[in-house]
């Protein structure tokens, strides 16, 4: 399911399970931005896994300031 953002176009949130190569400790996440999970994709160190499609996500972009 997709939501509106402010902007007013959709967005995709997914559940996804994150592999760390190095400890192989898992995590799972659900309501993931789509575009988080590309930038989680990056990491050479991490292997990430979608699981599905969430019903709802909440995006948490936080503007800093450097003062």
């Amino acid at each position: 399911m997709t939501t509106e953002s402010f902007s007013g176009k959709k967005e995709v949130f997914l559940n996804i399970k994150v592999y760390n190569k190095d400890t192989k400790a898992v995590f799972e996440h659900s309501g993931v931005p789509f575009d988080h999970v590309e930038m989680i994709r990056m990491n050479p160190n991490l292997t990430v896994e979608v699981t599905g499609r969430a019903r709802s996500g909440k995006r948490s972009d936080k503007s800093v300031s450097s003062d």
